[in-house]
């Protein structure tokens, strides 16, 4: 562990109380030229720490450490169903986990990043993932006897547990925008991604990457031109454990639908993505085929579809990643 990890983790244990540099100098073995140094790297990866003198330094309580020490105190399940990839920066969680999932790597596996420079969204989009500002996570599932027309109700599944932990830790009224898309007063605060690998003997899938994005604060300097119309956060400002007890909310709700995914019950997460739908009795457009219809969502389905009534013909079911809706 690095002399910047050992502060880190003293400052954590003393969160909202001020250790001398003194102390911590003697504590980790290095100078109190060497604390300071430490601490600005720190503080530029922002982490909110004040320092004063005649005081030390202290790690204010509404800094959001989220590192796995953080993420596993909230958590429900058996700590041993998840193993932690913490990163500091990488071109995207997915793409990490998905290297990592050829290689032999089991299931439960959980990606984090602060930052993301290629971070990727639906349908070849990218996702803006700036250091300090997010939670950018990939899980990788290995389930058995799963065909690839059904991968639709893993990024299903994704949405629900992460709506549940962003309402649970911010108390306001996120909702689920078909088929991957978290949506906050108008505003996008959350992508869902779901990729995978398909063994080709059997046309199952071998194993599935699902990835989430979270705008949880502000960037500093605002979204780029092109997002700011779109693009929202959760929070206004730095909330206490915010990014821990989302990742960890997300990790409870996600592996418990999980368990009954594996037994072949989706009511759980398909009814909370029901309750918790921006689009169920709202009139949209669609293409099918290139050509464009309007018509009225009046359910979604139990394999995730859209099911859409138009001029009172017989309803069109919408499957997930195959149309694309306008409004």
């Amino acid at each position: 562990m690095s002399a910047k990890e050992k502060i880190l983790d003293l400052l954590i244990e003393n969160k909202g109380s001020y250790i001398s540099g003194e102390e911590l100098a003697s504590t980790i073995g290095i100078s109190r030229a060497g604390i300071w140094k430490n601490i600005k790297k720190l503080q530029n990866e922002g982490h909110l720490i004040d320092a004063v003198t005649n005081k030390g330094y202290m790690l204010k309580p509404s800094s959001d450490v989220f590192d796995e020490k953080s993420i596993r105190k909230h958590l429900d399940i058996p700590q041993d169903i998840v193993n932690f990839k913490i990163l500091k920066e990488t071109q995207s969680t997915n793409s990490v986990a998905y290297q990592m999932a050829l290689s032999g790597e089991p299931e439960g596996l959980v990606v984090l990043s602060r930052q993301q420079s290629l971070g990727r969204g639906h349908k070849g989009h990218t996702f803006y993932s700036p250091a300090g500002s997010g939670i950018y996570l990939s899980i990788l599932l290995r389930p058995s006897n799963l065909s690839s027309s059904k991968t639709g109700l893993i990024t299903c599944m994704g949405a629900s547990a992460m709506c549940r932990a962003l309402r649970d830790v911010s108390g306001k009224d996120v909702r689920i925008k078909w088929v991957n898309d978290l949506f906050l007063d108008g505003r996008k605060v959350c992508g869902i991604l779901t990729e995978g690998a398909l063994d080709l003997e059997s046309g199952l899938l071998g194993f599935s990457i699902t990835g989430c994005g979270v705008n949880l604060y502000p960037p500093k300097g605002g979204f780029p031109p092109e997002l700011s119309d779109i693009a929202g956060s959760l929070f206004d400002d730095n909330v206490d454990d915010g990014g821990s007890r989302i990742t960890a909310g997300f990790l409870n709700y996600f592996f418990g639908y999980y368990e009954d995914f594996k037994k072949g019950n989706h009511e759980g997460f398909l009814n909370d993505y029901r309750q918790y739908s921006l689009i169920i009795g709202k009139n949209v457009k669609f293409d099918i085929d290139k050509e464009e219809h309007t018509g009225k969502v009046i359910a979604i389905d139990d394999l995730c579809r859209l099911v859409i009534q138009e001029n009172g013909e017989k309803p069109y079911l919408l499957e997930p990643g195959k149309v694309s809706i306008h409004s």
